[in-house]
């Protein structure tokens, strides 16, 4: 039996709520194990994913990324971490959570550097933000030895915006994925629908949950729905609800336990997803194997989940009005309900089963730790040779 010690993979993560980005986290991880990789996870102090990956019995640190995009104490952190656990590579998830290992990058040899990006941000700000925005990416892309994008719609975003590496062999696109087991459980609730309607996502502005609420709004009072989530913008949205009189149609379940988050999902006849921006999401990929069919904003990310007249329907713009056309008829139709979530589990088990997303993680990790260590013997081997 091999006593080779299994490598290890520093994982660091800004936010840590309770959210699609740490579901993908939490879930390769806990893959990884399996493919013969140790994990560190990195995250803030109290967040949902530090508790979820300790009750795994997963490696983790918490950190404090601080407010602004670059905190001297998350560097501090960083260069300790690297220097007290040696990991094989490190990767990063995000732009705030890349920039600290991507500047000690530039003052000292570290191990290779995976960026996975979730989605872009900066395209959404104001102009000064955006310039900001594209030259971090620029500058944490150029200083990876991998660069995941997670859609192919980020794909020609970076195309776009000049920020890709130039070698084509550090860049690869990994879906997110679910894990069909785990989600069978709750699936088999869906048999006794609670609600029309659910709304599952952080109660943030990217995630528009005002116009859910004003989607319903927009319904027959016969029409009921639910809200799944915590954020800065629950208290304002429930004092909307009561003040429009939609308390007896509207459900807020706040920040639940994912187990039982999946569980109203799939008690919900329709996904509502008006989010502005995505990288590729992880709510309508679990709809949709539930058999839950999704109305979504026609954005990138969402529209390569959302196959449009297969598993749910995309529309237009940032109105109410078309999504209430939409949804009035789609709830009218049982027979096109359920064609639209069996059609969904199938579109998930060709393209979003995270065994495979895993895998391809595993391997990419394995090539770039190979890499590094082949590297480090041919410097090391130069090195010697020119001793007189």
């Amino acid at each position: 039996m091999s006593t080779e010690p299994r490598p290890l993979a520093m994982q660091i993560v800004l936010d840590g709520s309770p959210s699609g980005g740490s579901t993908v986290v939490l879930g390769t991880c806990r893959d990884l194990r399996r493919l013969g990789w140790l994990t560190l996870i990195v995250c803030p102090a109290d967040s949902y994913l530090l508790h979820a990956a300790r009750a795994e019995g997963l490696q983790t640190h918490a950190v404090s990324f601080g407010k602004h995009r670059l905190s001297l104490q998350a560097l501090a952190q960083t260069r300790r971490l690297l220097d007290q656990h040696r990991p094989a590579l490190v990767h990063m998830h995000g732009a705030r959570a890349a920039l600290p290992a991507v500047l000690l990058s530039l003052l000292m040899r570290t191990p290779p550097l995976v960026y996975s990006i979730h989605g872009f941000h900066f395209p959404f700000k104001p102009w000064m933000t955006r310039r900001l925005g594209a030259m971090t990416e620029a500058l944490i892309s150029a200083r990876s030895a991998g660069v995941v994008y997670v859609s192919n719609d980020d794909l020609t975003l970076a195309r776009r915006w000049d920020l890709m590496p130039r070698e084509e062999d550090r860049t690869t696109l990994i879906r997110n994925g679910v894990d069909p087991l785990e989600l069978e459980d709750a699936r088999q609730l869906g048999h006794a629908k609670q609600q029309d309607l659910v709304f599952l996502g952080r109660l943030v502005p990217q995630k528009n949950p005002m116009l859910f609420l004003r989607i319903v709004q927009g319904l027959d009072r016969s029409v009921t729905a639910a809200v799944v989530g915590g954020g800065a913008l629950e208290e304002r949205l429930r004092r909307w609800v009561d003040r429009e009189g939609l308390g007896a149609r509207v459900r807020f379940y706040g920040a639940l336990p994912r187990r039982e988050a999946l569980g109203v999902l799939a008690q919900s006849r329709l996904c509502v997803f008006p989010s502005r921006w995505e990288g590729l999401p992880i709510a309508p990929i679990e709809a949709s194997y539930m058999g839950v069919p999704v109305v979504a904003s026609n954005i990138p990310g969402t529209r390569e989940v959302v196959h449009h007249g297969k598993n749910g329907y995309l529309v237009e713009g940032s109105e109410a009005a078309p999504y209430v056309d939409k949804i009035r008829s789609v709830l009218a139709d049982p027979d096109l309900l359920r064609s639209l979530g069996h059609a969904g589990r199938q579109i998930v088990r060709d393209h979003f089963d995270r065994q495979n997303s895993s895998a391809a993680y595993a391997a990419l990790y394995a090539r770039l730790a190979d890499k590094a260590t082949s590297d480090a013997r041919t410097e090391k081997s130069f090195a010697l040779s020119e001793l007189p």
